[in-house]
């Protein structure tokens, strides 16, 4: 093993997880030509084939099965050691990888972290956008904004807020459907498959309304609901300041949206992570209010 090159494992790793091979060029952010020449280098170096070509994709044999645990853990010692070299940085300068859904980048943080730019510009900010839990360990992200309940032990976790949410719609639709007084239709938008009546549409107002369809972007859900697809439970901080939602029902908990700053302990001495999340930390605390849905501002 000591022979191998770590692309080449990276690049194993990565058709192994994924289900086609533009998927894990994408992983890779090569091309899928890379990705296959790449595989058949790597297969007549070990002497031994690692993957079925098929119709429906790359499949692992039981040689490529054998080997992948064996590369998980080399990954796992090469992600420890950038880890922890990355950790010992004591300059404010160079490259953060910081990851958030949409919603907290785009209406809430973005002015922020301008600002955080303008303080610090020998640090280079990388924002990772997305709904996915970046993986800490393996410096997919080096400090991550989550909404969670219960975050993974192993990280270090700052709990920042528990934001507040509560239904939305244009004047319109709640006209239509008459849900200030008897409602006469109407339905919730969905963002997330699971149970058929989960907690949150239990004890929401409208609980008989139906859950329609699966939209995972705060923004698209909001977008959705100002297009009169539905009523949508958002966060108050996305919802309120549009002028054309209106609340119909006060704030509350449920669903939980409790925001988490999360770091892999290994980073925990690394200045410019440590002043980044000192920084949004402070400022998080700012708009408290906003979080809470006590003002509209």
């Amino acid at each position: 093993m000591e022979q191998l090159n770590w692309d080449d494992i990276k690049i194993f790793l990565a058709l192994a997880r994924s289900d086609n091979i533009r998927e894990a060029a994408d992983r890779c952010n090569v091309s899928y030509s890379t990705i296959s020449r790449r595989i058949d280098g790597f297969e007549r170096q070990l002497c031994a084939r690692l993957f079925d070509r098929l119709p429906s994709g790359f499949v692992l044999t039981a040689t490529g099965e054998e080997l992948l645990p064996l590369a998980e853990d080399i990954e796992d010692r090469v992600a420890e050691a950038d880890r922890r070299v990355f950790g010992k940085e004591s300059k404010l300068a160079g490259l953060i990888k910081l990851s958030m859904v949409d919603a907290l980048a785009t209406n809430l943080l973005m002015p922020d972290l301008a600002e955080f730019n303008e303080i610090y510009p020998d640090i280079e900010l990388e924002l990772d956008i997305g709904y996915g839990a970046a993986d800490l360990a393996r410096r997919e992200t080096d400090l991550a904004l989550r909404f969670a309940q219960n975050p993974p032990e192993d990280l270090i976790g700052r709990k920042l807020a528990a934001c507040a949410t509560a239904p939305y719609a244009t004047q319109e639709y709640i006209r239509k459907h008459g849900l200030k007084t008897t409602p006469n239709g109407g339905r919730w938008i969905g963002f997330h498959r699971g149970r058929s009546q989960p907690l949150w549409l239990r004890n929401s107002a409208f609980p008989a309304l139906p859950v329609w369809g699966q939209i995972e972007s705060l923004n698209a859900q909001m977008e959705a609901c100002k297009a009169e697809m539905g009523i949508a439970m958002l966060p108050c901080f996305l919802a309120d300041p549009q002028p054309s939602l209106h609340r119909l029902a006060k704030a509350n908990s449920a669903p939980r949206f409790d925001l988490w700053l999360l770091r892999h302990p290994d980073l925990r001495s690394n200045a410019r992570v440590r002043c980044l999340s000192d920084f949004l930390a402070k400022r998080i605390k700012r708009r408290l209010p906003q979080l809470r849905g006590i003002t509209n501002i």
